[in-house]
């Protein structure tokens, strides 16, 4: 069989004689070529496979981080209502005052919270007010 006859290689290995000795054609150069362009588009395409994986995979921690970002908005929109809805004040009761949803003041000795928001008229009005701690006793009948 001569070089010209021999079967198309498929592999580096059919480019070497049975006796050790290596023979070239441009022909056999341009299968050695294809078979290193073959192998090369196969680890190419197994590593096109793994970027597209790892690209899901991103795109899957894109949308946990945004769906995080917008439960912490959340919360600190939670934080910010809560943070209105505290206990503020705490100021003797005064003629005059604009009391808002909350707002605490001292009268006759009690703690009042506002629940319904109010510029304070002539007289306290309990109406507007919820009770939170009464007057207790001052100590000076325990001997």
């Amino acid at each position: 069989m001569t070089r010209a006859d021999a079967a198309p290689a498929t592999s580096l290995k059919d480019f070497v004689n049975k006796d050790g000795s290596r023979w070239v054609t441009y022909k056999r150069l341009d299968l050695c070529i294809n078979i290193i362009y073959g192998a090369l588009n196969k680890v190419l395409d197994t590593e096109r496979d793994r970027i597209d994986v790892l690209e899901a995979k991103a795109a899957t921690l894109v949308e946990k981080v945004a769906a995080q970002d917008q439960e912490i908005a959340e919360l600190k929109a939670g934080a910010a209502a809560l943070s209105a809805t505290a206990l503020k004040g705490g100021s003797t009761w005064a003629r005059g005052v604009a009391y808002i949803l909350n707002d605490t003041a001292q009268y006759d000795g009690s703690l009042w919270r506002c629940v319904e928001p109010h510029v304070s008229g002539e007289t306290f009005a309990h109406d507007r007010f919820v009770l939170q701690v009464k007057h207790g006793r001052d100590g000076k009948d325990l001997r």
